[in-house]
């Protein structure tokens, strides 16, 4: 009975000290630079005032609207193309049209994006221009391919 009795203590105890432990971790947690999303991201990596962020934000809006354009004309493209699968080959002129259309838009959503950062560019004053390249090089390295490790 005795045995019983430290196993609970030991058990509760045990409980108590990982709930502190998850506690403390939650709690102090350092901040990641990337966790409240690119438009923080970049209004802190190149110090934009009030206004600039008034200006990036109504930019970002409209980016954000035109590309969920794209991407439900996308959706609508590949869905297309995936019904034919079952009665068209690959290499038929209908699926290649459509595997076509779904480039298309890929660039034009890759073009709209690239002349979307042009603009906040050049919202930058002189002194933030540089700022905002090594913002815009991190967030591009971010958003590719995983990276392999190096062999050994």
């Amino acid at each position: 009975m005795e045995t019983l009795k430290f196993y609970k203590i030991a058990i509760a105890v045990l409980l108590l000290l990982n709930a502190g432990t998850l506690t403390f971790l939650w709690v102090n947690k350092p901040p990641n630079p990337h966790e409240a999303g690119p438009f923080q991201f970049l209004v802190r990596a190149t110090g934009m005032d009030e206004a600039q962020q008034g200006v990036y934000d109504k930019l970002r809006m409209e980016h954000r609207t035109t590309l969920e354009t794209y991407r439900n004309q996308n959706k609508a493209v590949r869905e297309a193309m995936f019904r034919l699968m079952a009665t068209k080959e690959a290499n038929s002129p209908e699926v290649q049209i459509l595997a076509d259309s779904l480039g298309a838009l890929r660039t034009k959503e890759e073009l709209f994006t690239y002349e979307h950062f042009r603009q906040v560019r050049a919202i930058c004053r002189p002194d933030q221009l540089s700022r905002f390249d090594a913002a815009i090089g991190e967030a591009v390295q971010s958003m590719g391919p995983p990276h392999k490790p190096k062999p050994r």
